[in-house]
């Protein structure tokens, strides 16, 4: 397995030898980053809000009528 972007330039505005965080923050900064408990519960939220859009659409498409065209298909199947 090769390491990615081996001897190619950084992106322009990043002098050479910075390191990107998962905050986009150079090491040493003053602000710290949110605690895990924080983070958790900003996933869980954002799962939450996830599931509950995921079976809104499944229960509206589950409630959809189905299209005449499908049923005549069906019907010359049978």
């Amino acid at each position: 397995m090769r390491a990615r972007n081996v001897g190619r330039p950084p992106p322009p505005g990043m002098p050479m030898g910075d390191v990107l965080h998962s905050n986009n923050e150079k090491r040493g900064s003053s602000s710290r980053p949110p605690s895990r408990r924080k983070q958790r519960s900003d996933v869980e939220a954002a799962n939450g809000s996830v599931g509950r859009a995921l079976r809104s659409v499944y229960q509206k498409t589950v409630e959809e009528d189905v299209p005449a065209e499908m049923l005549d298909l069906l019907g010359k199947l049978g």
